[in-house]
């Protein structure tokens, strides 16, 4: 009877879910794909796809750039807010600071830019950390007020390990 309830013990430790503390860092990766629409200085995009202790999630994003004095045809981020948002409705933060570049003859959008963790709801309030990003976009019609098409965006980095609810 020791030995079973020893070995039962032992297998409820091993099947629970790793608890780390908030201050550990843990690995962070996203993918996501929507569209985008540039209207004068605002960029506003949103899309669907996965990421790591979100899921199957969404992506919401409005950016203000401003045209690089140096480099024609990119843009800096200069004001950033981004919503990560999974199926139970936990959200993440994230602010990026960076540079996309517009390729005049195809249309293709490059960017690249760091990444900075400020905080989310549910299980990520809170939450901290650092990464990169990049985006792929490509530029499908344009108008008097703006330019709209999609994009193909990244995140990887760490953050500081998701908590409970």
């Amino acid at each position: 009877m020791r030995f079973s309830s020893m070995l039962a013990g032992i297998l409820l430790a091993v099947s629970q879910p790793m608890q780390t503390s908030s201050s550990e860092a843990v690995p962070f990766e996203a993918t996501y794909q929507g569209t985008f629409t540039i209207a004068a200085v605002l960029l506003t995009f949103n899309g669907e796809g996965t990421a790591t202790h979100l899921g199957i999630s969404e992506v919401d994003g409005n950016s203000v750039l401003a045209p690089d004095p140096i480099q024609p045809f990119c843009f800096n981020i200069v004001e950033d807010e981004v919503i990560l948002t999974g199926a139970n409705g936990d959200e993440l933060h994230l602010v990026n600071s960076g540079q996309d570049c517009l390729d005049p003859l195809t249309g293709s959008i490059n960017g690249e830019a760091t990444m900075t963790v400020v905080g989310g709801t549910g299980r990520f309030l809170g939450a901290s950390g650092t990464g990169t990003a990049h985006v792929d976009a490509q530029v499908l019609g344009a108008t008097a007020e703006g330019v709209t098409g999609t994009f193909l965006l990244r995140f990887e980095g760490d953050l500081s390990a998701p908590g409970q609810p």
